[in-house]
């Protein structure tokens, strides 16, 4: 089987990405959730992806790389709440492009409509 090793890192990083949700989500619960909550959320809905794609790596041809541009992904968007939430900065600039926070902290979907996000709750944005 093509790829054994990097199989096997996918699945120790599908950990990792549930152990930081874990914590990140504890974390959020006794201080400002806007950030923290976000990665939480982002790092446990996407463990569970890795591990699928983990299962069925033999069946699909481009799992390797499905699972290594979610990873990189989901680490990316995940470091960069989490940076701005303990230092107030991000790790570079658009480095969580679409899904950064806007200037209220709260996490942007569909600026042009007026509505912004955090996870999967969306909230009409105060004018």
């Amino acid at each position: 089987m093509p790829n054994r090793g990097l199989r096997s890192t996918m699945l120790f990083v599908a950990g990792l990405m549930g152990l930081f949700g874990v914590a990140s989500a504890a974390a959020a619960s006794h201080g400002d959730p806007r950030l923290l909550g976000g990665a939480s959320t982002m790092c446990l809905a996407h463990a569970p992806a890795l591990v699928a794609l983990h299962a069925g790596w033999a069946h699909f041809r481009t799992a390797a790389l499905a699972a290594l541009l979610l990873a990189a992904g989901t680490a990316l968007f995940a470091g960069d709440l989490t940076m701005r939430h303990f230092s107030g900065h991000g790790l570079f600039p658009m480095s969580a492009p679409l899904g950064g926070p806007d200037d209220d902290g709260r996490l942007a979907c569909r600026r042009d409509r007026g509505h912004s996000c955090l996870g999967s709750v969306m909230r009409t944005r105060e004018t």
